[in-house]
């Protein structure tokens, strides 16, 4: 009997912590974030220099990155600091100061973090887990059908555009009516 009971506690505690982090992601999922998209402009050990003037300390050394490297900063709380996607890999990052005068100029975007539930075999539609279906802008189709479901992105606050963090992808898009779009394209 003291088995059973230890049994359920462990699964009873194990359905309230899985509910807790269903319920942290789905407001992570939904908070405004800002971010920054740049290229490495210069590397030295682990810190980097964007071409937008940031500098950025790393949590470990930068032996992948190199010039040019894709960037995307999404900011913590603070502002300071954050997550750095380099050619999509991710590690934490403290914003260290600019190449100007001014240390304090940073250029960021707002946007939110979503993740891709679904994605049609031609890249033309895009499902997020909020459920909002996006249209993805033609030239980019063939591009967005080798991304994965589960990939993170950032939607940009103006709606146009998202960002995948994990191939360092930025994709113009247009948030449609699944069923209405389904609707005309079976007429």
């Amino acid at each position: 009997m003291k088995f059973i009971t230890k049994l359920f506690l462990i699964i009873l505690s194990f359905l309230i912590l899985q509910s807790i982090s269903q319920a942290q992601n789905a407001s992570f999922i939904t908070k405004e974030i800002k971010y920054i998209i740049s290229r490495v402009s210069s590397v030295n050990k682990s810190i980097m220099t964007l071409q937008d003037g940031t500098i950025w300390e790393v949590n470990r050394f930068l032996l992948l990155a190199s010039p040019n490297s894709d960037v995307i900063v999404v900011f913590n709380e603070l502002g300071y600091s954050g997550i750095a996607y380099i050619d999509g890999t991710e590690m934490n990052a403290t914003f260290m100061g600019t190449v100007y005068d001014d240390n304090e100029v940073i250029k960021y975007n707002w946007g939110s973090i979503n993740y891709i539930t679904e994605i049609d075999s031609s890249g033309i539609l895009i499902t997020f887990e909020d459920s909002t279906v996006w249209m993805v802008h033609p030239e980019q189709r063939e591009s967005v059908s080798t991304w994965e479901p589960v990939e993170k992105i950032v939607l940009d606050r103006s709606e146009q555009f998202i960002v995948n963090l994990r191939k360092s992808e930025l994709v113009t898009v247009a948030k449609i009516d699944k069923e209405e779009y389904l609707k005309r394209e079976n007429k």
